[in-house]
């Protein structure tokens, strides 16, 4: 294809129309510069659209710029001219320029595909002149023209996701690494499309109305670093294939309906920093694999029905600061081991069925500035140093303590934010 025939089609049509006829045909931007008169001639030609060569070519040089390379002066004038109102009819164009084009109207049409898969409402044909970067919700957009994230959180959004949209949008950006739709009323299944955002590392969809399981496809982005589903009607059990994402930094599943155990290949997940299981009706025991989740920050395994004893490996979450079991049918005396946990900030076993005595290497958790015990089966053990015990308002039972004047020693060094229980300790 000669120059002089690319500027006319340059000035003849829209871009959204040769970019359905390169999907169509299954070219990319640069074979399509390259079509013969017979290709062109099937295209019906329309209104010209100088300002997207525009916008081309500022990306363009800015491309070149930023990895050193050096736009050849010729098609750089050729370019200009191309854009150029005033230019005279037959100006040459640049190839570059038009598979840029081609390429910006290939990302403008996947946003188009995605507003359709989670029913935004806006008049997408008011949006016809904003630039792309401009566009709502695109938050990441680089010198090439390619839409890295998408965010529509709090816009209202209702209804269900649309996956054959969901799928065609993802064919189109294929770069996009964050997807974030929380704060809305979507409802519905995730569909299994979602697998086809194959590159993305972000996917929020919390605080939604999601019901159903968690679909297969979910387990494929194993690129993700974060995962937030919390506050949502999912059910059903979490899987053993969540294990699939193993660069998952961020997992919350948090106040949902999943059912059955904690999978233990949760332990697979070993870049974890946060872990949020919290509020759903998980059953079984704490998995002794999550010894193996030692970059682990916070832990929210609260108000399930999680039983058995408290795992000793949890002593080997040496870098956990906040660990909340409070809500659950666990039983037995506190491990030893929870002694190791020295970076603790706040402790909540609260309301379950622990009993036995209090292990005295709670001492050492010099960090902590909370501690929940309330609603357990501690039995209080004397003390050649007593102290008075509102057993009522504190443990909602006697306190066992093998070293009662330490941890009151510790209470008077750094007092405890631990709400009824500091109530009912007299420091000395």
């Amino acid at each position: 294809m000669s120059c002089e025939e690319l500027a006319t089609l340059a000035d003849s049509n829209t871009m959204s129309e040769v970019a359905t006829f390169i999907r169509k045909v299954q070219l990319d931007g640069a074979t399509a510069a390259g079509m013969d008169d017979a290709s062109l001639a099937e295209l019906e030609l329309e209104a010209s659209h100088r300002d997207k060569f525009r916008q081309a070519l500022q990306q363009l040089k800015q491309y070149y710029v930023e990895n050193e390379l050096k736009l050849e002066e010729e098609e750089a004038e050729e370019a200009e001219e191309i854009i150029d109102p005033a230019r005279e009819e037959g100006t040459p164009a640049s190839p570059h320029v038009a598979a840029a084009v081609f390429a910006a109207e290939e990302q403008r049409e996947g946003l188009r595909m995605m507003y359709d898969a989670v029913n935004y409402s806006t008049e997408l044909a008011a949006l016809a002149d904003t630039p792309t970067e401009s566009m709502p919700g695109v938050d990441i957009y680089n010198v090439k023209g390619e839409v890295k994230g998408l965010n529509l959180s709090n816009q209202e959004l209702s209804g269900a996701l649309r996956g054959e949209q969901l799928a065609t949008g993802a064919a189109l950006l294929t770069n996009c690494t964050k997807l974030q739709l929380s704060h809305n009323a979507l409802e519905g299944e995730i569909p299994e499309e979602i697998k086809h955002l194959a590159n993305l590392q972000v996917l929020d969809l919390s605080k939604n109305s999601f019901s159903g399981s968690l679909p297969n496809g979910l387990f494929c982005l194993v690129k993700l670093t974060s995962l937030q589903l919390f506050g949502n009607c999912l059910e059903g059990p979490i899987g053993a294939d969540i294990g699939n994402l193993v660069q998952l930094e961020t997992l919350h599943l948090g106040s949902n309906q999943f059912t059955g155990s904690v999978p233990e290949q949760i332990g697979q997940l070993v870049e974890l920093v946060e872990l949020g299981l919290g509020n759903n009706k998980l059953t079984g025991q704490i998995p002794t694999t999550v010894s193996s989740l030692t970059n682990i920050k916070t832990v929210h395994l609260a108000n399930n029905q999680l039983s058995g004893n408290l795992p000793v490996e949890l002593g080997c979450l040496t870098g956990v600061s906040l660990l909340n079991l409070r809500g659950n049918l666990l039983q037995g005396s506190i491990p030893g081991s929870i002694g190791n946990l020295v970076n603790l900030a706040s402790l909540d076993l609260g309301k379950n069925e622990f009993g036995g005595t209090l292990p005295k290497e709670l001492t050492g958790l010099t960090k902590l500035q909370k501690l929940h015990l309330d609603a357990n089966s501690f039995t209080l053990k004397k003390s050649k140093n007593p102290f008075e015990a509102n057993l009522d308002n504190t443990l909602h039972g006697p306190l066992d303590c093998q070293d009662v004047v330490t941890i009151q020693r510790v209470l008077a060094k750094k007092p405890w934010e631990v709400g009824p229980v500091v109530i009912g300790l007299q420091v000395v």
